[in-house]
């Protein structure tokens, strides 16, 4: 016994340290793109707590992992700190699966080497790995669940403060939970009400502060921004939300697409997306189930789990791979502890997973090389640019305000956000930000060049129209002079083209 428990933390020290080993070359070849960009921006500027609340109002998440960075933030106003204390949960994260899940050693490994573990849950820095984090800890505590239900709620109120995902995946396990504390055979049934009520008071309560800060942020975010995303209540509608189940169990990425972060190769069927995804997505599903019939009461807390993200996907934001990863992480977790807690584990279990998990290999390698090999972002290359001795001087207009914004992280003076007509570095969300048109952003660069008599930067996220590299054009009495340009970025709202404006009297 004491030489497999040896083994087992051999084995996760190894997979911390490749998790870890590998999250760190990512992130050093990693560019800061707008979401990872807006969390730092909003830490780093806020002066104090209560400033970085104020800040964040129009956010939708939870606080938990802004504060975080909040403290990261006030060691050094670097980015990387952010990216170093990810990768740090991500090595955490391999060595609790390696050390602790119930799953035979090449599900550990393959889990632990997919997509999700060593890229979009590693490289890429946002709240989504803390959360996998914090949900796997109740799993190691979950065999002693009586015990140790103190702790539960704890980490339970704790997952909730996340993001969004994290209190739905909170609010499904205290289901289960309930569940099992009306079964006189499980440690719970037999405790005293006194003795449950108390820790399922603290996950509740915290569920309901992380889900309603959540709601609350939401309600303050202008139309410009919330009311993007229109359900069309028709049969693409439900397939397409059906369908992320199958994207986020198979994340491999569209090769088509040039792109290739937030594709998936289902997209590369056309017009027949819909239908293989609806029954695919449908079948993965009543294949979770099927894995976990062995505990009712974690299939019904799977299934309403996943319900109430599909509900956010239908009617709220269809979302990206991170999001549609929703399920898949939710079963993983289900799984866990129901194999943890005495269901049965199959050869059909191992071929099953190990499939799955081989494809999440593919995804995690192809990714990965990807974001070595080309720019995720080129926001930090505009901002270098921007930083030279020739621009240094100029004020800088951004639009659109999303895409200009990373470049903050890197910049020494804030841009001007032509959708909200203010100087800035993290973006306001509520309805005083209005969506602009390209006319109206080049005359703000125009009269602003005109007003102060100076020379202006002007950068927008789309191609430059009829201006090549080095081609200028006079427009009320200013030069516009297109003199950079960059593509080829993952992300393809944060390819960039760089325009001086010039006052004609300069």
């Amino acid at each position: 016994m004491n030489a497999e428990a040896s083994a087992r933390r051999r084995e996760a020290l190894l997979l911390a340290v490749t998790v870890g080993f590998i999250g760190l070359v990512g992130a050093w070849h990693h560019e800061l793109w707008r979401d990872e960009a807006e969390i730092w921006l909003l830490a780093r500027d806020s002066a104090t707590p209560g400033d970085l609340l104020t800040n964040m109002s129009t956010e939708g998440h939870p606080v938990l992992w802004y504060a975080l960075n909040w403290l990261l933030a006030r060691i050094t106003p670097d980015p990387r700190i952010m990216q170093l204390f990810h990768v740090a949960i991500a090595a955490a994260l391999a060595w609790t699966v390696g050390r602790h899940a119930p799953f035979p050693r090449f599900v550990r490994v393959l889990f632990c080497l997919g997509y999700y573990p060593i890229y979009e849950l590693n490289v890429i820095s946002r709240a989504y790995g803390l959360q996998l984090l914090l949900a796997l800890a109740v799993c190691v505590l979950w065999p002693r669940r009586a015990q140790a239900r103190w702790w539960i709620a704890v980490l339970l109120a704790l997952l909730a403060q996340t993001i969004l995902y994290g209190a739905i995946v909170a609010g499904a396990l205290v289901v289960a939970i309930v569940i099992l504390s009306r079964s006189p055979g499980d440690p719970l049934g037999r405790l005293s009400i006194g003795a449950r009520l108390g820790p399922l008071a603290v996950a509740v309560a915290g569920i309901g502060i992380g889900a309603g800060h959540s709601f609350w942020q939401a309600s303050r975010m202008g139309s410009d921004h919330l009311g993007v995303y229109q359900p069309g209540y028709d049969f693409e509608w439900f397939a397409a939300a059906i369908s992320t189940l199958l994207r986020g169990g198979l994340p491999l990425p569209d090769p088509w697409d040039a792109s290739v972060w937030n594709t998936n190769i289902v997209d590369a069927l056309g017009a027949g997306a819909a239908t293989v995804g609806l029954l695919a997505g449908t079948g993965l599903l009543a294949l979770g189930v099927w894995a976990l019939r062995g505990s009712p009461a974690l299939a019904t807390a799977f299934v309403v789990g996943t319900g109430a993200m599909l509900s956010i996907t239908l009617f709220l934001w269809y979302g990206q791979q991170r999001h549609h990863a929703q399920p898949f992480l939710f079963w993983w977790v289900c799984l866990w502890i129901a194999v943890a807690s005495g269901s049965r584990w199959t050869r059909l279990h191992s071929r099953v997973l190990g499939v799955l998990l081989a494809v999440h290999f593919i995804a995690g390698v192809w990714l990965l090389a990807t974001d070595l090999g080309r720019p995720f972002s080129h926001a930090r290359s505009v901002a270098r640019t921007l930083q030279s001795d020739e621009w240094r001087g100029r004020p800088v207009v951004g639009h659109i305000d999303y895409a200009a914004q990373p470049i903050n992280v890197w910049l020494d003076r804030p841009i001007y956000y032509t959708e909200t007509r203010v100087f800035g570095t993290f973006l306001d969300w509520s309805e005083r930000r209005k969506e602009v048109s390209t006319e109206i952003a080049m005359r703000e660069a125009i009269h602003m060049a005109r007003e102060e008599n100076r020379e202006i930067a002007l950068i927008l996220n789309y191609g430059p129209g009829d201006l090549d590299i080095g081609e200028e054009t006079t427009e009320d009495g200013v030069v516009i002079r297109h003199t950079h340009r960059f593509e080829g970025a993952m992300v393809p709202t944060e390819n960039y083209y760089l325009y001086v404006v010039i006052p004609a009297n300069r």
